[in-house]
């Protein structure tokens, strides 16, 4: 904490005005961490696993629509850090804005069908087109039948391992 109030002093800012949420991973192929402050969240498949499942769930502070920020005081308690054994084949990491559209709120669950044609779209990409914005799923998250679900930010990073399916009448380069 003390190192981002010299940061802001020195930029001549406010503490608060470096309030965020913090979402973040790495994934080895043997082994993945996590660490979450705030809301938002972060939704894993593993290795050869159709189920989506939550790391943490998002954190909601003592009223509605509030959160915890890397700038209150305290946060070391409030940072949660998981490291967790199963490789992860799928993750997908977004704001509070796409939670209510993914996450089903009354039985802490993952909607699935949400995330799984995007990843299957995604496993079709070449690497080197993989870490590009994809124009279509940011048409997607600013129309009008998304902003009509959710008025806040939408964030989304997801990464995939699975490659998409060759068909069998198509022979596999070598």
């Amino acid at each position: 904490m003390e190192s981002l109030k010299d940061t802001a002093t020195r930029n001549g800012h406010e503490l608060r005005d470096y309030s965020c949420t913090i979402l973040g991973a790495v994934l080895a192929r043997t082994a993945s961490i996590y660490v979450q402050l705030g809301d938002g969240a972060i939704v894993v498949a593993t290795e050869g696993g159709d189920d989506y499942a939550w790391v943490f769930w998002p954190q909601n502070g003592e009223y509605a629509n509030s959160t915890f920020f890397v700038t209150q005081p305290g946060v070391e308690e409030l940072l949660q850090i998981e490291a967790e054994g199963p490789p992860v084949d799928e993750i997908a990491i977004f704001s509070d804005g796409i939670e209510r559209l993914v996450l089903n709120m009354s039985e802490r669950t993952v909607h699935g069908p949400a995330f799984q044609p995007i990843f299957s779209w995604l496993a079709t990409l070449e690497e080197d087109q993989s870490g590009l914005p994809s124009p279509v799923l940011e048409s997607y998250l600013a129309s009008k039948h998304i902003n009509s679900r959710t008025d806040d930010d939408k964030s989304l990073v997801m990464a995939t391992r699975r490659l998409a399916a060759v068909p069998e009448n198509v022979e596999a380069a070598v």
